[in-house]
C-alpha cells in the first residue's frame, strides 16, 4: 500500500479492516484448536494475519495521534478565541461606562445652565425625557400584571388535558416548573391611563441625544 493511500485511509475504514482481520484470525485460531492436517498452512496464515493486524495497529496509532493533534489544536484555538472574546467584552463594557458617564455629565451641565440643546454646524446635542417602569415591591404588584410560564413533562400536560375536572385526582404537581415575571408594558399602560399600580411606579429619565 502506498504512503498516500495510507494517509487517505479514514479512521472508519481502518477500524473496519481491523475488525475483519480479527474475525479471520478467530476462525483460523479455531481451526488450529482442532486436529487438522493443514496445521502448517494455518500457522502460516495466522502469522500473516498477525502481521497485517500489527501494521493496521501502527497505522491506527498514527491516525489516532493525528486526530488527537487536530482536536488539541482546535481546543487551544477555542480557548484563545474565548480569551479574546472576554478581553473584547471587558473593553466594550469599559467604553459603555465611559459613554454613560460622559452623557450624564453633559446632561448635568446643560440642566444646570438651563440649556435645551447645544448646536454647532455639524452636531446637535439635546435632552430627551423618557420613562421606565420601576418595580419597587414585586410582591405587591397585582396578579393582573404578572405572566406565568409553565414547563412540565409531556405526560403531565396530557394528563391535565384529559382530566380537566378539578374534582378529579391530582397528578404530581412537583413535576411542574413555573416561572413568573411582571409585565412592565402592562403596568406602564395602566399608570399612563391614570390607574395606580401597587408596588410599581414610573420613573422619568433625562438622556442625551446626538443628532
Amino acid at each position: 500500500m502506498s504512503e498516500l493511500a495510507v494517509q487517505q485511509r479514514t479512521l472508519w475504514a481502518l477500524t473496519d479492516d481491523i475488525s475483519a482481520w480479527f474475525e479471520s484470525r478467530e476462525m483460523v485460531a479455531a481451526q488450529l484448536a482442532e486436529p487438522t492436517e493443514d496445521r502448517a498452512a494455518l500457522t502460516t496464515q495466522l502469522a500473516e494475519i498477525d502481521a497485517a493486524l500489527a501494521k493496521l495497529g501502527a497505522e491506527l496509532a498514527t491516525k489516532t495521534d493525528n486526530i488527537a493533534g487536530v482536536l488539541r489544536r482546535m481546543s487551544t484555538e477555542q480557548d484563545a478565541l474565548k480569551a479574546e472574546q472576554d478581553r473584547i467584552h471587558a473593553r466594550r463594557k469599559t467604553f459603555e461606562r465611559a459613554e454613560k458617564w460622559l452623557r450624564d455629565y453633559v446632561v448635568s451641565i446643560m440642566q444646570s445652565r438651563g440649556l435645551k440643546q447645544l448646536k454647532t454646524e455639524s452636531n446637535t446635542l439635546f435632552i430627551r425625557q423618557s420613562d421606565a417602569v420601576q418595580v419597587e415591591e414585586p410582591a405587591e404588584v397585582p396578579e393582573a400584571y404578572k405572566n406565568v410560564t409553565v414547563k412540565m413533562p409531556a405526560w403531565l400536560w396530557r394528563y391535565l388535558v384529559s382530566h380537566a375536572d378539578p374534582t378529579g385526582d391530582n397528578p404530581d404537581v412537583q413535576a411542574v416548573r413555573v416561572s413568573e415575571d411582571i409585565s412592565l408594558s402592562a403596568i406602564k399602560k395602566s399608570i399612563k391611563s391614570g390607574v395606580d399600580v401597587p408596588g410599581a411606579d414610573l420613573e422619568w429619565h433625562d438622556s442625551l441625544v446626538l443628532r
